[in-house]
């Protein structure tokens, strides 16, 4: 499953669950990931709890414009959770590289959280990284499915 498809199912399967868009912000370092995710969301099928499906729900315009974002759209904002969605995998070392190379972006990311903090990317790449290193070995790694099982999703 690609990270992507993650957030996608994520966020559909919870409108599905609750009836509404969740309160969480997803943090990328890269434009690139935070573009790729709105797009995705904006064109992905919506089914309400009643079963009713739609194109998008109401003010998902405006929720990915709030929501979604890269690491310095969201300083001085809290949220209780956060996604940060790292996106780059062995193909694309120096855009990791470049993201690693200094603390503030994880720092940023970490400080916009108040309860819940998960990091979705290539733990085998990001876990030889400066200052995403501690942060891998802080935090479970889980596969994909098995994240969205836990989250009564599925």
């Amino acid at each position: 499953m690609t990270l992507r498809r993650l957030i996608v199912d994520l966020l559909t399967a919870t409108y599905r669950r609750d009836g509404g868009l969740p309160d969480l912000y997803i943090i990328s370092p890269f434009k690139e990931i935070k573009n790729s995710l709105k797009q995705a969301l904006a064109h992905a099928t919506w089914v309400d709890w009643s079963g009713n499906t739609r194109s998008a729900p109401p003010r998902l315009s405006r929720w990915l414009k709030e929501r979604i974002g890269t690491v310095h759209t969201f300083q001085g904002k809290e949220e209780d959770v956060v996604f940060m969605v790292l996106g780059a995998d062995a193909a694309h070392s120096g855009a990791a590289a470049w993201a690693a190379s200094k603390p503030n972006l994880l720092n940023v990311a970490l400080t916009r959280v108040k309860r819940r903090f998960y990091i979705v990317g290539d733990h085998t790449l990001w876990e030889t990284l400066p200052y995403f290193r501690e942060t891998a070995s802080a935090l479970e790694t889980i596969q994909a499915a098995e994240f969205l099982a836990r989250m009564n999703l599925n």
